[in-house]
Formats: structure tokens, C-alpha cells, sequence
């Protein structure tokens, strides 16, 4: 019986998903009863299912990338996406999970400019640390904030965050002189992503500082 259930429910959220959100906007063409709708569907299924590793995981965050793609609905779930991306289970998901994220992560930053400083603040000296803070977990804190930034540095447009970089060059450099290991492969795949997104003549006043 209960596999029964849980067959109907994948069934279901399948359709929602495949076909009802895609074509939400052809069956409510009216602004306030398709945010309404909208709402309802990011409330019971794509808020608490992108929370959460299971079976419909990756049906829920194609759901929320089709929602993103709406900038009605984008105001209605960016909230929801950007604290699951903040998770610090977000990266533990495989890498193919993964990919409709960028295109989420993307309309989250064209639509809300404080993200990447957001993040960018919690690189400074003594962030989200207190005196009964472990070194270990302090570490952790900083390399996922670095993989985070990556990603969304690789998920928007060519120099979108230009203005950032002298703030956030420094802080790399930073890590780099204070040479802790594991700090060190994320910030040199970090910058693996800066040249790839940042033009060449963005990068070239900070290469000295390395």
C-alpha cells in the first residue's frame, strides 16, 4: 500500500511539474489568480521539497527553475531557493543536481544586487565565529562560502560582479598567505571560476598580488 502511495504521488508531483507549471501561465493568463497558484504550488511542494533529499528532489528544483525563469513568481520563491542554497547540505548532492541550480542562482542575482555581498561578508575576518567556535568549524564555514560564491560567480554573466572583484581578490589573497590546506584547494578552484567569468583585463591590476 505504501508503495502504492508514494508511486501516485511521484505521478502526481510529475505532472505538476512536467505540465501544469509550465503551462500555468496559458491556463491563468490573469496576473492575480496565476501568483495565487503560483504560491500555493511553491508553498506545499517546491518550499518543502527543495529542503529535503529525495526521489522527487530533482522534478521539485526543475519545478523551481521554471518558477525562477517568472519574475512574478521569482519574487514568490527566491526566498525559499536562496536559504536552500545557503543549506549547508547544498553541495553534498550529486553534481548533475546540481545544474538547473545555475539557472535559479542566476534570476536570484539579476534580480537581487546584495547577494554576492551577502556572502562576500561572511569572508571577513571573525564572521560567523564566536569564541566557542572550533577551528575546524570555522574552516568549514569559509571553504562553503567560497564554493558558494564559485557558484554563483559561474552562474551569472561574463563580469556581473566586475565592481566586487578588488574586494574579493583581497580576500583571497588573504587565504592564500595564511596557507591553511583545505582553505587553499577551494580558493584556487575559486579562481579557476574568476578566469572563466572575468574578463582578461578585469584580472589583470590584481595578478601582482598573488
Amino acid at each position: 500500500m505504501t508503495q502504492i502511495w508514494l508511486t501516485q504521488r511521484w505521478q502526481a508531483l510529475q505532472c505538476i511539474v512536467e505540465d501544469l507549471i509550465p503551462n500555468l501561465h496559458r491556463l491563468l493568463p490573469d496576473t492575480e489568480p496565476f501568483c495565487i497558484a503560483g504560491q500555493q504550488i511553491i508553498q506545499t511542494i517546491i518550499a518543502p521539497g527543495i529542503r529535503h533529499t529525495s526521489d522527487m528532489y530533482e522534478a521539485v528544483v526543475q519545478g523551481l527553475c521554471s518558477f525562477s525563469a517568472n519574475r512574478h513568481l521569482l519574487r514568490l520563491c527566491r526566498k525559499d531557493a536562496w536559504e536552500a542554497f545557503l543549506d549547508a547540505k547544498f553541495f553534498r548532492r550529486a553534481a548533475l543536481a546540481l545544474t538547473p541550480w545555475k539557472s535559479i542562482i542566476k534570476e536570484i542575482a539579476l534580480s537581487e544586487s546584495d547577494r554576492f555581498q551577502e556572502l562576500l561578508s561572511r569572508l571577513a575576518p571573525g564572521a560567523g565565529v564566536n569564541i566557542s567556535t572550533s577551528k575546524e568549524a570555522e574552516i568549514q564555514l569559509r571553504t562553503s562560502t567560497i564554493r558558494k560564491i564559485s557558484f554563483l560567480i559561474l552562474s551569472c554573466p561574463i563580469d556581473h560582479y566586475a565592481n566586487f572583484l578588488p574586494s574579493f581578490w583581497e580576500r583571497l589573497v588573504d587565504f592564500i598567505r595564511d596557507g591553511q590546506p583545505v582553505i587553499m584547494e577551494h580558493v584556487y578552484s575559486c579562481l579557476r571560476v574568476v578566469i572563466c567569468r572575468f574578463h582578461p583585463s578585469r584580472l589583470h591590476p590584481f595578478w601582482p598580488n598573488l
